[in-house]
């Protein structure tokens, strides 16, 4: 019998090795002395600069720079021009960047589902919070 719970609880720790889904959004923003905005769906922003003219919609065609991480700080993907149509990204974008105008940038910090959810992809490991710097650099009419 004892043998069978050390080799259940090898087993557990071995399986959950490089799957650490990190800490909660809220837990974030205690960690890291945030005041941010609670928007839709459990997604937090703080708009580092408003910017002007336009704000996007989901119907919109965007260019960005990004750079999102973990809530242990490693970055897991980056890009100084990105262009994608709004409605095809994760939910949390399109909760949030809408709610920046062309030149704004912004602080999105994304629970796992309005990101990539229980199952993650590549890199991201499911029920992980996503926290992504963003600056509209243009909107595509």
């Amino acid at each position: 019998m004892k043998y069978i719970f050390l080799l259940i609880a090898f087993t557990t720790i071995i399986s959950s090795c490089g799957k650490d889904p990190g800490i909660s959004v809220d837990e974030y923003i205690i960690a890291n002395n945030l005041t941010t905005t609670e928007l839709a769906e459990g997604v937090h922003i703080v708009i580092h600069s408003p910017g002007t003219g336009f704000k996007p919609n989901i119907n919109s065609n965007i260019v960005i720079a990004y750079e999102g991480r973990l809530t242990d700080g490693s970055v897991f993907d980056s890009s100084e021009s990105y262009s994608n149509a709004l409605s095809s990204l994760i939910r949390g974008w399109q909760i949030g960047v809408p709610e920046i105008a062309i030149g704004g940038s912004c602080t999105l910090i994304i629970p796992s589902d309005a990101g990539y959810g229980d199952n993650g992809t590549g890199g991201i490991p499911g029920k992980a919070t996503l926290v992504f710097d963003i600056d509209l650099l243009d909107i595509i009419l």
